[in-house]
């Protein structure tokens, strides 16, 4: 009964508080879509709506984005993190282009080979792009339906096929795009990771999950860095980063307090160094760390040696040619 009763309560709900306003909710058009599911990927709605309509202004259909250059998708992708998901994007673009002729693919077999697009992410086009009758599988569902049956203790490739089995049981008959929509929706208004609205939940008497009895705390970790800045002829240089958080931008390197030497020799010839500098210590908060950074800004005296890097005087250089993520732009306004 829970099955039949879950999925009407639902869209009840959904009818007086869903997200209507979103500006990809409604449409039709895959190519929108798939950037939609890409950029709410581990990021919240509040931030995604900052960067996408500027996004499809720039890049309003497959072929644009595909002919861009990666530093140019980069650039309309920074602030918004997890960098790889905006090469993969652009590869994917690519693909669509050389594959299809800049159609989107409408079926599961060709979606899931794009990079970045997983099962969820997939049927989520299939079902706003195509109008399939399929389940999803993103975390706001995953954690919705673990609460509604109070999964704890299951091995993590069991939880993972129980889930589908469970989000597949759940679905409608009919109004398969509102029921997905509110079950996103669902899970980000009122089930919340942290101090979910349970006591305000029309669901609750479905839900075998209470937040008095599972209370979560986000853990942040603290770690300590130093960002070792290189200066060349009263200018910085900034690295490409080939890997990691900031795949594919221009950074300063951050490296453990205990490894500074040791990076040094690597990265440098010490007869290279001409002065070194110890600068202002500032925090930031990346994904679930806290980072505490000191600056270390180091004269050489010749690049030769170096690779993947850009000479920059002033942090309009970089706003206006270099991605970069934002912490690079807060050490600037610390250097100038």
């Amino acid at each position: 009964m829970v099955y039949k009763d879950f999925s009407s309560q639902l869209l009840k709900w959904h009818k007086k508080n869903g997200r209507f306003n979103l500006p990809w909710v409604g449409i039709n058009d895959p190519y929108k879509i798939w950037l939609s599911e890409i950029m709410l990927q581990q990021t919240q709605v509040k931030t995604v709506l900052r960067y996408y309509s500027k996004f499809i202004q720039r890049f309003p259909t497959i072929e644009s984005l595909a002919i861009a250059n990666q530093e140019t998708v980069l650039k309309q992708w920074e602030g918004l993190g997890f960098y790889k998901r905006a090469i993969n994007l652009h590869d994917s673009a690519k693909v669509i282009m050389e594959r299809n002729r800049g159609v989107f693919p409408n079926n599961f077999n060709d979606l899931i080979t794009l990079k970045g697009v997983g099962k969820s992410t997939a049927n989520a086009i299939l079902i706003f792009g195509f109008g399939k009758k399929l389940a999803i599988l993103d975390a706001n569902v995953k954690r919705v339906i673990k609460r509604i049956f109070n999964i704890k203790s299951l091995s993590r490739r069991d939880n993972e096929k129980f889930l589908w089995v469970q989000s597949e049981k759940l679905l409608p008959e009919f109004k398969i795009k509102d029921y997905t929509q509110a079950l996103m929706d669902f899970g980000s208004i009122v089930c919340k990771p942290i101090n979910p609205k349970c006591t305000k939940c029309n669901l609750n008497k479905l839900c075998k999950y209470t937040s008095s009895s599972n209370k979560i705390k986000k853990v942040i970790k603290n770690v300590n860095k130093v960002c070792i800045i290189l200066k060349y002829k009263n200018k910085y240089l900034v690295f490409k980063n080939n890997d990691g958080l900031f795949v594919g931008l221009y950074t300063f390197d951050l490296v453990d307090k205990n490894k500074v030497e040791l990076f040094l020799k690597n990265k440098i010839k010490i007869e290279n160094i001409l002065t070194s500098e110890n600068k202002n210590t500032f925090h930031i908060t990346i994904s679930n760390k806290k980072m505490t950074i000191d600056l270390l800004v180091i004269e050489i005296s010749k690049t030769n040696d170096l690779k993947n890097f850009k000479i920059v005087s002033e942090t309009s250089t970089l706003d206006n040619n270099l991605p970069v993520p934002n912490f690079v732009k807060k050490i600037f306004e610390k250097l100038h």
